[in-house]
């Protein structure tokens, strides 16, 4: 569930008109293949046009021991892309006339001292100012103790707000729990029927599960990570009931383009309530979505990471665009996947060669230390230490970066850049974050 830094046959006539469908196929071939042999991916990949699968791919195993192959038919975590299924489910109810999303929240948790402060609205978009359950030490350590998600809550619902409701976004897990708890309030269903009856059943999805009890068998790939080593080994066993309704979900690709086939039509939700849906508050989110734009394409995308697995759910839904990336080894990022497939499609080259390490003389550093900020609530600070250069992002560890041009800076621990830029007066004052296929600038403060 927890997002990673920095807190996936036909010619597209809308895209490229010099690209083949053969072209493309050999393109994204080379692509996904050069990705396994350099150890940054194994799963599955669904390119779709018009609610139809134009390339498929699986690669490496979803059992190493057994040399099991991945298969687009297998099922996998998907995470906090679950999200966006709870917030459907919210919408649903708001059409049944069961709630509205103007609502507080006191309705539901009349013991929350917060709750007459606190609406459903802002629940779904990260803005009520409630902490993020799987950031807190003492939580995390004992969940097996919990002995449901009511109980969870409960330990975290006694802690203060992180700031006042609808004064900034800040992404919480502990949100879309409370959501699900309202769900099963208001509809007097478990969460798991009502999705079941509203989103599963109606769009076809016989393929997908909510805090399925085994994961792992047949209809399952195995859930991998790396260790300190960087050596491939399984991941963790986790009890999904303390998911839940933020990142519980297992899916195959192609339940979930029936997913994304509903979106387009009104089988699941109303134009209404997907343009509520849809509509980006901070930081560019919506409910269960980001909203943005990619060469100036209307995007809306989430991504999903848990023991074990990653997901990254693309749509660029004026194009009839849609791009699913499933990950059976949770270090791998499956954004940058989805991202560079979107680029591939759209005619760029993509160069996967590992950036070269150059010297240059530590005394530079000094001109780029300081802090860089990308939003109201995210920076990077750059420090040096030991003639070496180090940045750390808000509320993470500090990583080591390294020169590949006296102003560029890469890192080895996640596929990322950091470029410095001067002013008129040859003053360092701002820096460019470059992941997944975004530019993050940041200005120094």
């Amino acid at each position: 569930m927890k997002r990673i830094f920095f807190p996936l046959f036909i010619l597209f006539a809308f895209l490229t008109a010099n690209l083949s469908a053969q072209d493309l196929t050999q393109k994204y071939d080379e692509y996904i293949n050069k990705r396994f042999e350099k150890g940054d991916f194994m799963g599955v990949v669904m390119i779709a046009k018009n609610g139809n699968p134009v390339y498929t791919k699986a690669i490496g195993y979803a059992d190493i021991s057994t040399e099991i192959p991945n298969s687009p038919e297998l099922k996998y975590l998907i995470g906090s892309v679950t999200k966006q299924f709870t917030a459907a489910l919210i919408l649903k109810l708001q059409e049944e006339g069961k709630l509205k999303t103007s609502d507080r929240i006191s309705k539901y948790f009349p013991n929350f001292k917060y709750g007459d402060s606190i609406t459903i609205k802002q629940l779904l978009n990260h803005t009520s100012g409630i902490k993020n359950y799987t950031d807190i030490k003492n939580i995390i350590g004992k969940i097996d103790t919990y002995e449901n998600i009511s109980a969870l809550l409960d330990s975290v619902l006694i802690l203060d707000l992180e700031f006042s409701p609808g004064e900034k976004m800040s992404y919480t897990n502990t949100g879309y729990l409370m959501l699900g708890e309202i769900v099963k309030q208001a509809s007097g269903k478990s969460f798991k029927e009502y999705l079941q009856e509203k989103i599963f059943t109606p769009a076809g999805m016989l393929h997908s599960d909510i805090d399925a009890e085994i994961i792992s068998g047949d209809d399952f790939a195995q859930g991998y990570t790396k260790n300190d080593s960087n050596q491939i080994v399984k991941s963790i066993n986790i009890n999904l009931k303390y998911a839940g309704s933020a990142g519980s979900i297992s899916s195959t690709l192609s339940d979930m383009l029936k997913w994304d086939n509903a979106l387009y039509s009104e089988l699941i939700l109303s134009n209404e309530s997907k343009n509520e849906m849809f509509t980006p508050g901070m930081k560019k989110y919506g409910y269960g979505f980001f909203i943005d734009e990619y060469k100036n394409k209307k995007r809306v995308w989430h991504n999903g990471r848990i023991f074990g697995f990653v997901a990254s759910f693309m749509r660029f839904y004026e194009d009839s665009l849609t791009v699913i990336v499933f990950g059976n080894n949770d270090r791998d990022n499956v954004d940058q996947i989805a991202h560079e497939l979107t680029q591939i499609t759209l005619g760029e080259t993509i160069n996967l060669s590992d950036p070269v390490e150059i010297t240059v003389d530590p005394a530079i550093y000094k001109n780029y230390t300081g802090v860089y900020e990308l939003s109201p609530a995210f920076a990077i600070t750059i420090i040096t230490e030991d003639n070496k250069i180090f940045a750390q992002a808000t509320d993470q560890e500090k990583y080591e970066i390294y020169p590949e041009a006296e102003n560029k800076f890469f890192y080895k621990i996640v596929e990322a850049k950091i470029e410095f830029f001067k002013d008129e007066n040859g003053n360092v004052n701002k820096l460019v974050l470059y992941q997944s296929g975004r530019e993050l600038p940041g200005i120094k403060k």
